[in-house]
């Protein structure tokens, strides 16, 4: 068996080293893989391959470690509509990347801004295209799949045609 990283991960090493000490912990913890066991193994060995992954700066770790709270912070928060229309709480803050910035803003702002809608958008069916990649095997999500494949053609197809169109164009596209 060979491990690599997933595409999109910001890990860098030898993933099958790591994937071969991620299986030996979980075989020393009879089956059971949990990142508490991960981080001892890791700090018990700060050399190995899976050592390295980890930053042991406290100083640095506990900011990396504070920044990611807020990152879950902002994702957690909801906004709970008064108008009967809207059925269910929505996420009050979104992530947008530009101009190699990544940043949180409030949905309301993405929404009213076509260029934000694209991208976030754009991202959903990115991730509905991993998410299917990764239960594919699940015989019992066959319907869900096929919905997937039903709006993801629709709109490579739009996104095609939109950008056919002149520059400065805002016309937004329905996914339905």
């Amino acid at each position: 068996m060979a491990y690599k990283w997933t595409p999109g991960s910001r890990l860098s090493g030898d993933a099958d080293t790591v994937g071969e000490q991620l299986e030996k912990i979980r075989k020393v913890h009879h089956e059971r893989l949990e990142a508490v066991d991960v981080v001892n193994a890791a700090s018990d060995d700060r050399e190995s391959a899976l050592g390295q992954l980890f930053e042991w700066n406290l100083k640095k770790a506990a900011r990396k470690h504070w920044v990611e709270q807020a990152r879950y912070i902002i994702r957690s928060i909801v906004v709970v509509m008064t108008d009967p229309q809207f059925d269910r709480p929505i996420r009050a803050f979104v992530q947008i990347e530009k101009d190699d910035a990544s940043y949180y803003t409030s949905i309301a702002h993405v929404m009213s801004k076509a260029d934000m809608r694209e991208q976030l958008l754009e991202r959903v069916l990115k991730e509905m295209q991993e998410w299917a990649k990764r239960y594919a095997d699940f015989k019992e999500l066959a319907g869900v799949f096929e919905a997937i494949d039903k709006v993801l053609p629709i709109r490579t197809v739009a996104t095609k045609r939109r950008a056919g169109k002149k520059a400065g164009s805002r016309r937004t596209v329905a996914v339905g």
